[in-house]
């Protein structure tokens, strides 16, 4: 966009190319793909760190069931001796 900003007859090129007949049909359409691209990588982002939460969770729980079986084994052994 920004791009657009400093060579507007880029855009007036590119519209021409697709074949759109008003120039503000073609920078509507034009922001709306943008945004699309914007909400798709931001989709991206948060997939990926959802995936990463999930492992990490999964870690969490494995390492807590760890440590209350060596706590457990602790107490045995405590009270034997």
């Amino acid at each position: 966009m920004g791009i657009l900003v400093i060579f507007p007859k880029l855009l007036v090129y590119i519209i021409h190319i697709l074949g759109i007949e008003d120039n503000m049909n073609g920078l509507f359409i034009m922001c709306i793909a943008f945004m699309l691209m914007i909400l798709m990588a931001l989709t991206s982002i948060a997939s990926r760190q959802n995936m990463k939460i999930r492992a990490l969770v999964q870690e969490i729980g494995i390492l807590d069931k760890r440590i209350r079986e060596l706590e457990e084994k602790d107490a045995l052994n405590n009270e034997e001796a």
